[in-house]
This record gives C-alpha cells, sequence and structure tokens, in this order.
C-alpha cells in the first residue's frame, strides 16, 4: 500500500484491467488519434496496444494504480535498460496488434511515431514514465499528481 490509497501493482491487478483502465484513459488522447483515426475497433486496438507494455512493466518496471481503477502509471526505474531486445518484442507484438484491430495503416503511423520518440531518447541513465493514465471522470482531482509522486520521490533519491 502506498500513500494516498494508490497501489503498486505488479503482481495483484490482472494485466488486462490495467491495460484496460490505460485504453480508456488515453481514449481521447491527440497521438492515439494520430495513430488510430476514427477506427471503429479503435478502443480494443487500443487495449491491444496496452496489454503487451503493461506485461513488460509489470516484469521489469513498476506499476501504480489509483484507487477504483481510476488511472495508472507505468515506469522504469534508472538501472532497467528499457530499450532492449525484450523490449524490441514488445513492440513487434504491439505493431501485430495494431495491424490486427487498426490496420496496417494505423501500424506504420505507429512505427513512424515510436521511430521519433527513439531518435529522441535520452542516452544517459533516467527514470522513466512511459504511461501515465487517467479516466476521463477522475481528471482534475489530483489523482495524477499523487500517480506521478512515488516516482518523483524514487528519482530524487536516486
Amino acid at each position: 500500500m502506498m500513500s494516498n490509497n494508490l497501489m503498486l501493482e505488479n503482481s495483484s491487478t490482472p494485466i488486462f484491467t490495467i491495460a484496460q483502465v490505460l485504453a480508456e484513459s488515453f481514449s481521447d488522447n491527440p497521438s492515439f488519434n494520430l495513430v488510430f483515426d476514427q477506427n471503429s475497433n479503435r478502443l480494443s486496438a487500443m487495449y491491444a496496444f496496452f496489454e503487451p507494455l503493461v506485461a513488460d512493466a509489470s516484469k521489469r518496471g513498476k506499476i501504480i494504480m489509483a484507487p477504483n481503477s481510476q488511472g495508472a502509471c507505468i515506469w522504469y526505474p534508472a538501472e532497467v535498460e528499457i530499450f532492449n531486445e525484450q523490449f524490441e518484442q514488445v513492440l513487434m507484438e504491439i505493431i501485430k496488434n495494431i495491424t490486427k484491430f487498426a490496420g496496417e495503416e494505423s501500424a506504420q503511423r505507429f512505427q513512424h511515431l515510436i521511430e521519433q520518440v527513439g531518435n529522441n531518447e535520452p542516452q544517459q541513465s533516467h527514470c522513466e514514465v512511459f504511461f501515465i493514465g487517467l479516466k476521463p471522470s477522475a481528471r482534475g482531482k489530483g489523482i495524477g499528481q499523487n500517480l506521478l509522486k512515488p516516482v518523483l520521490d524514487y528519482a530524487d533519491k536516486n
């Protein structure tokens, strides 16, 4: 148990639940609009996008859940080499999932976006928040700040 009823969830919350929370949280995000456009399978595609990322974070990173599944934060401590061969496999699974649920054009847009992000990744060791998302009904209540606090505390100490 963490402060403000936040839960560090690397084993007890099912991966599919965390992926669903993040998919709902990012359903109105402009970057996801770019990748998924107005695809009729958009929410399923977004869930399929998040599931491999959450599975990876549950093994190698950290996941923090807000009370009542209002939001989630997935992040990696500085000592974790995020972009390794294992993560490349995660990205390939995501591309396959996007292609299946949203089509080839969406997968290509994602590949372009991830290349741009990768080209600007810092080289020094750092703590990295991959995704922090709140369901629309949970926004503006300080929950996101509470989700980030443990990450910032870790970064300050390390």
